[in-house]
């Protein structure tokens, strides 16, 4: 398609068609949870309330496990419960992980918000949030998102709501958004399977060297004449 300039040095060209808006303009709300003294194990149904985990969104794929149990002494607020279409962005963490951002796929009543992460809601006719968070993980952004981080420790810095809000979002029509996921959806599969049968080929290969150098060395293997 034709391209223009975006006007955006570390952006870069994008469709001539696409529209360039900082990403406060698709987004309707943006909060922070709440991070109680928890148990250090998960919830074990969904009978129990659950706190969710900075690490949740780790790989731009939400993980409800990423949880620690709410004591039964503390009372818990539905109103962070998450919800289908929540756009979770961690805004504390290590350099290469604060950003990480994810979106919830299904309700999860018993599962709450916690204080390292921003919940976003989108206008859904502008903006898919998952469009928002793929976009927040390609190198493009993740530079800006490392470069603005700020704290005392390497290991804990820490993003400010506006390094997210104000980033330029270059913006497909929502047809074009759905069509885009589609297709990332269906790449990232090739690759999970792809990445799946190498790992097993790996294991396999691990299993016949040992095989081997147990043999050679029990004298299974006569090696004589082979140097």
């Amino acid at each position: 398609v034709p391209m223009k300039d975006s006007g955006i040095a570390w952006l870069g060209e994008v469709p001539a068609h696409w529209s360039i808006f900082p990403i406060k303009w698709a987004t309707s709300s943006i909060e922070q949870g709440w991070s109680p003294q928890c148990e250090s194990h998960p919830v074990d149904s969904p009978d129990e309330w659950g706190v969710m985990k900075v690490g949740c969104v780790n790989g731009g794929i939400f993980d409800p496990a990423e949880n620690k149990k709410l004591p039964a002494e503390l009372e818990p607020v539905p109103a962070y419960a998450l919800k289908r279409g929540d756009l979770l962005v961690s805004r504390a963490n290590t350099r290469d992980l604060v950003g990480s951002a994810a979106v919830v796929p299904e309700d999860h009543p018993n599962l709450l918000l916690c204080d390292k992460l921003y919940r976003m809601r989108t206008d859904h006719n502008i903006c898919e949030p998952r469009f928002v968070a793929a976009f927040l993980g390609t190198p493009q952004a993740r530079s800006q998102i490392e470069l603005q981080a700020t704290g005392a420790s390497s290991s804990m810095l820490n993003i400010g709501q506006s390094t997210i809000l104000d980033m330029p979002l270059p913006l497909p029509p929502i047809s074009e958004q759905i069509e885009i996921l589609s297709w990332l959806e269906s790449q990232v599969l090739k690759l999970d399977e792809t990445r799946a049968r190498v790992e097993h080929a790996i294991c396999l290969l691990k299993e016949r060297r040992g095989a081997l150098i147990s043999a050679a060395v029990t004298g299974q293997v006569d090696v004589r004449g082979l140097s």
